[in-house]
C-alpha cells in the first residue's frame, strides 16, 4: 500500500486537471440486450480482473484524494504563514529604518551643539584673564605699597622734626637779631619739604587706590570667566554623554535593521523552496496525468469489444497509471454485409465517435471499430479536430 500511494496521489492530480480541462472521457455505452453476443470464458475473468483493479484503484484514488487535499492545505498554510512573516519583517524593517533616520538626525543636532560649546569656552578661555598679567599687576601693586610706606615713613620723620623746631623756637630764649633769620630759614625749609612729602604721599595714595581697584575688577573677571568656564564644560560633558547614548541607540537599531533584513532573506528564500515545491508538484502531476491519458488510451484499445457481456448499467471508472489490464482475446464483430466497404466522414464541430457511430451504424456502441480504423491519426475521443477525414469502416 505505501508503494502504491505516490501513484495514488499522482491519479489524483490528473483526475483534478482532466476535470479542470472539461477533456471528454470515453466511456463504453451500454450494449442491449440483442447486441449482447456469447461471452467466452476467458472475456469474462479479464473483465472481471479489470473490475477488481478499478474496484482498488478506486479506493486508492479516494485516500490519494484525501491525502492530497491535507498536502495541499499544509502547502498552502506555510506558503501564507512565510508571505505574514515576510510581511512583518518588511514593516519591522521600515519602521527600524526611520527610527534609525530620526536618531542620526538628533546625533547630527547634538554634534553641532558640541561643536558650539566647544567654540563658546575657546572664545570663554581667550577673554579670560591672562595669570601672567594678574601676577604682573599684584607686583606692581606691591611696589606701590612699599613706595607708600617709605612716603609715610619720610613724612613722619620730617612732621617730628617740625615739631621738635616748634617746640624749641617756643622754649628756647630770644634769639639775638642776627641769628633769626636762619631759624626762620631753616623752618620755612622743613614746612616745604613737609608739604612736598604729603603731597608724595597723596599721589602714592591715589596710584594705589588705582591699582587696588584695577585688581579686584581683574579678580571679578577671572571668577565670573572661571564660572563660565565651569558651566560650559559641564554643559559639554552632558552633551557628549547624550551623544554616546544617541550613538548606542543608533548601533543597536542598525543590528536591528541587519537581523530584520536576515530574517526577511530566510523567509525569502522559505517562499521560493516552497514555490519551487509547488512546481515540481505541478510538473509531476503534468506528466503523470500525460500518462495516465496515454494508458486509458491503450486500456480501450485492449479493452473487449462489444461482444464481450457488459451489464448494461456499468461505465468503467478512469483508467489507472498502473501496468495496463491484459489484452483481450476478442476481436470486434466484423461488419455487416450492407456495410461493407470503407467511407470517409469530415469531423465536424461538436463530432464525437460515439455520435459519428450513432449517426453511420445506427448505436454508439460502435466507435471503438471507428478509433481502430484510425488509429494512426486518432489515440482517443480527445484526439477528434474539426475537419480531420475518418475512414468508417
Amino acid at each position: 500500500m505505501k508503494s502504491a500511494l505516490p501513484l495514488a496521489v499522482a491519479l489524483f492530480f490528473a483526475a483534478v486537471i482532466h476535470a479542470q480541462t472539461d477533456a471528454p472521457v470515453i466511456t463504453r455505452a451500454p450494449v442491449t440486450a440483442e447486441e449482447t453476443p456469447a461471452a467466452s470464458p476467458t472475456d469474462t475473468a479479464a473483465l472481471d480482473d479489470l473490475r477488481a483493479q478499478n474496484k482498488k484503484l478506486s479506493s486508492e484514488l479516494a485516500i490519494a484524494w484525501k491525502e492530497n487535499d491535507q498536502l495541499k492545505n499544509t502547502v498552502l498554510g506555510q506558503v501564507a504563514t512565510a508571505n505574514q512573516k515576510a510581511e512583518a519583517a518588511e514593516a519591522r524593517t521600515e519602521s527600524a529604518t526611520n527610527a534609525l533616520v530620526q536618531s542620526q538626525a538628533d546625533l547630527d543636532a547634538k554634534t553641532k551643539e558640541v561643536a558650539d560649546l566647544n567654540e563658546q569656552l575657546a572664545a570663554a578661555q581667550k577673554a579670560a584673564v591672562d595669570p601672567s598679567a594678574l601676577a604682573a599687576v599684584q607686583n606692581d601693586l606691591a611696589t606701590e605699597k612699599q613706595k607708600v610706606a617709605d612716603i609715610q615713613a619720610e613724612r613722619d620723620d620730617l612732621a617730628q622734626k617740625l615739631s621738635q623746631a616748634q617746640a624749641a623756637a617756643t622754649v628756647a630764649p630770644a634769639p639775638t637779631p642776627p641769628a633769626a633769620p636762619e631759624t626762620s630759614t631753616e623752618s620755612a625749609d622743613l614746612q616745604k619739604q613737609a608739604a612736598d612729602a604729603e603731597d608724595k604721599l597723596n599721589m602714592s595714595l591715589r596710584a594705589y587706590t588705582l591699582l587696588q581697584n584695577e585688581n579686584d575688577d581683574l579678580r571679578d573677571n577671572l571668577g565670573k570667566a572661571t564660572d563660565e568656564k565651569n558651566s560650559l564644560g559641564a554643559q559639554l560633558d552632558d552633551t557628549k554623554h547624550l551623544a554616546d547614548d544617541r550613538q548606542a541607540t543608533i548601533n543597536q537599531q542598525v543590528q536591528l535593521v541587519a537581523s530584520l533584513q536576515a530574517a526577511a532573506e530566510t523567509d525569502a528564500k522559505t517562499i521560493d523552496a516552497l514555490h519551487d515545491q509547488l512546481r515540481q508538484m505541478q510538473n509531476l502531476v503534468s506528466q503523470l496525468a500525460a500518462e495516465n491519458a496515454d494508458l486509458k488510451t491503450r486500456l480501450v484499445l485492449d479493452a473487449p469489444s462489444p461482444s464481450a457481456p457488459t451489464p448494461s448499467s456499468y461505465t468503467p471508472a478512469p483508467a489507472p497509471a498502473l501496468a495496463p489490464p491484459p489484452a483481450a482475446t476478442s476481436t470486434p464483430a466484423a461488419p455487416s454485409a450492407d456495410e461493407a466497404g470503407p467511407r470517409t466522414y469530415k469531423v465536424a464541430s461538436g463530432d464525437t465517435l460515439a455520435k459519428i457511430s450513432k449517426q453511420f451504424y445506427g448505436t454508439s456502441s460502435r466507435w471503438q471499430q471507428i478509433l481502430e480504423a484510425n488509429h494512426d491519426k486518432l489515440h482517443s475521443d480527445k484526439s477528434l479536430q474539426v475537419g480531420m477525414e475518418l475512414t468508417i469502416p
